[in-house]
C-alpha cells in the first residue's frame, strides 16, 4: 500500500496554474533572458498542451461567481473589451510593422488564457494558485535577502554580466547575475556603501517590490506570520519609495479600521505605532550621519523640475513628447508600440495610464479610463465595506492602479491581468462563500491506493 496526497482539483487546473507561473518567467521575473526566442515558443507549446488537456478532460465552465458581480463592474468589463477591440483595429492599421502584428497576436493569446483562469478554474484551483504565489515570492525574498547580505559583507562575486533587453535594437540594460538573483550595479547611492537594492530575478527593485505586495496582503490574511515577516523585510530592502509608502498607508488604514474592535485591533495599533516610531527614529539616525547620501537618493527620484536622468525628469520628457505623437496619429499606433516602435525623444513613458492613448488612440483611451474608473471605484468600495478575501484582492487592484502612475499599465501583462481576474472571482463569491475562502478549503485528502506486490 502507498499513500498519496492530492489537492482536490482537476487535471486541467494543474496545467492552467502551471502555465500562469511560466508566464511569470517574463514578468515580474526576467528568466526569459536565458532562453531568448525559445521562451515564446515553449510558452506557446505549453498553452497548446493546456488547451488540449482542458478539452480532453471535458473541463466545465465555472460561472457561479458571475451572479454576484455588480452591474457597474460588468459595464467596466464591457468597456474594457471595447477598448481591446479598438486596440486590435489600431494594430491592424499598422500591420506593416511586423512587431506590432506579433504583439497584437500575443495580446489576444494572453486574454484568452485569462478567460481560462476566470472560467475554468474552480475556487480550489484559484486558491492553490494564490498560495503557490505566496510561497514562491517568499522563497525569492529569502534568496534576495541572502544575496544582499553576501554582497554587503564582500562574500559574493557576480557570475556574469547580462543584458536584460535582448530584443534587436533595444537599449542596453546591464545587470550583474549572481546565480540567486540580479543586481543593477551603481543604480543608487547605497551601492557605494556596499548595500545593493533587492531585486531578486526581476528587472529592477521596484518591479520586485510591487510583486511582493500582493504576497504580503495574502499572507497576512491567512496569518502566515513568518512569511509576512520575510516578505516585509524584503520589501524594505528593495528601497522602493513608492511601494514602501503605499504599504505603510495601507497598514495605517488597516489599523484605523480595526481600532476599537476588541483587543486584537488595539494590539495591532500599538504594534503599528511602535513600528512607525522605530522606523522614523532609525531614518532620523541614519539621516544624521548620511544626510548627503539620503538627499542625493531622494533628489534622484523626486527632484522638482528634475533633470532628464531623474525619475520625474524621465517622465516629463516622455509626457512632453506624448502630445505631438497623439496629434500626429489620434487613432493609435497599435499594440506594444510604446516599447517597440514609437520614439519618445529618449524618454521612457513609465506612466501606465497614458500608454493606451498612444497604442489605442484617443477613443480607446477614453474607453480604457472609463472601464478602470468603474472597476477601481468598486474595488475601493469592497476594500472599505468588507474584511475577507474580497477586501484583500480589492486592495491589490487599488495598489496596481496606483503603481500605474509610475510604472506599466494596470493590464500591461499576464501578471497584472491575473490580479484583475482574481479580483472579479473573489468579489463574485458573495459574503458567505468569501468568509470560507481560506487555506482550510484545500487541506490534503488521503487517497489509499491498493497495489499488488
Amino acid at each position: 500500500m502507498i499513500y498519496r496526497y492530492h489537492n482536490k482539483i482537476l487535471i486541467h487546473e494543474y496545467f492552467i496554474v502551471g502555465t500562469f507561473f511560466v508566464y511569470l518567467f517574463s514578468f515580474p521575473f526576467f528568466f526569459r533572458n536565458y532562453v531568448g526566442m525559445v521562451y515564446p515558443l515553449v510558452l506557446n507549446g505549453i498553452l497548446l498542451l493546456t488547451f488540449v488537456i482542458s478539452v480532453l478532460s471535458s473541463a466545465r465552465l465555472n460561472l457561479q461567481w458571475k451572479h454576484q458581480i455588480p452591474g457597474a463592474v460588468w459595464l467596466g468589463i464591457a468597456l474594457y473589451f471595447i477598448y481591446f477591440l479598438v486596440l486590435m483595429v489600431a494594430s491592424a492599421a499598422n500591420y506593416y510593422e511586423p512587431i506590432i502584428a506579433v504583439s497584437a497576436i500575443y495580446e489576444i493569446r494572453d486574454l484568452i488564457f485569462m478567460l481560462s483562469i476566470a472560467l475554468l478554474l474552480t475556487d480550489n484551483g484559484l486558491l492553490i494558485a494564490l498560495r503557490t504565489y505566496v510561497n514562491l515570492l517568499t522563497w525569492f525574498s529569502v534568496l534576495g535577502l541572502f544575496l544582499i547580505a553576501l554582497i554587503y559583507f564582500g562574500l559574493a562575486r557576480p557570475i556574469e554580466t547580462v543584458n536584460l533587453d535582448n530584443m534587436s535594437g533595444a537599449r542596453e540594460s546591464i545587470r550583474l547575475f549572481y546565480g540567486i538573483g540580479y543586481v543593477w550595479p551603481e543604480s543608487w547611492v547605497g551601492s557605494s556603501y556596499g548595500l545593493e537594492r533587492l531585486q531578486s530575478f526581476s528587472d529592477e527593485a521596484g518591479t520586485f517590490a510591487f510583486a511582493v505586495l500582493p504576497a504580503i496582503f495574502l499572507a497576512k490574511h491567512w496569518k502566515m506570520k513568518y512569511k509576512v515577516a520575510i516578505l516585509i523585510t524584503a520589501l524594505f530592502f528593495t528601497f522602493s519609495i513608492g511601494a514602501i509608502i503605499i504599504f505603510l498607508i495601507i497598514e495605517g488604514i488597516s489599523a484605523i479600521r480595526s481600532f476599537g474592535i476588541g483587543r486584537t485591533g488595539t494590539k495591532r495599533v500599538i504594534n503599528l505605532t511602535g513600528f512607525l516610531i522605530i522606523l522614523l527614529t532609525s531614518l532620523n539616525l541614519i539621516s544624521i550621519s548620511n544626510q548627503p547620501m539620503l538627499s542625493q537618493y531622494v533628489s534622484s527620484k523626486y527632484e522638482i523640475n528634475g533633470r532628464q536622468e531623474t525619475s520625474i525628469g524621465n517622465r516629463l520628457v516622455a509626457l512632453n513628447a506624448l502630445v505631438p505623437l497623439v496629434d500626429s496619429n489620434p487613432w493609435g499606433f497599435g499594440s506594444n508600440a510604446v516599447s517597440t516602435s514609437v520614439n519618445l525623444a529618449g524618454g521612457d513613458l513609465a506612466i501606465g495610464w497614458f500608454i493606451p492613448v498612444i497604442e489605442a488612440g484617443v477613443l480607446g483611451w477614453f474607453m480604457y479610463l472609463a472601464a478602470f474608473c468603474l472597476i477601481l471605484m468598486n474595488a475601493l468600495r469592497n476594500y472599505i465595506a468588507t474584511s475577507d478575501i474580497r477586501s484583500v484582492c480589492s486592495v491589490i487592484i487599488l495598489v496596481n492602479g496606483y503603481a500605474a502612475f509610475q510604472r506599466s499599465g494596470i493590464d500591461a501583462n499576464v501578471w497584472q491581468l491575473f490580479w484583475l481576474v482574481v479580483y472579479l472571482r473573489t468579489i463574485g463569491l458573495g459574503q458567505k462563500a468569501a468568509s470560507h475562502f481560506s487555506l482550510d478549503v484545500i487541506r490534503p485528502v488521503n487517497y489509499l491506493i491498493q497495489r499488488n506486490k
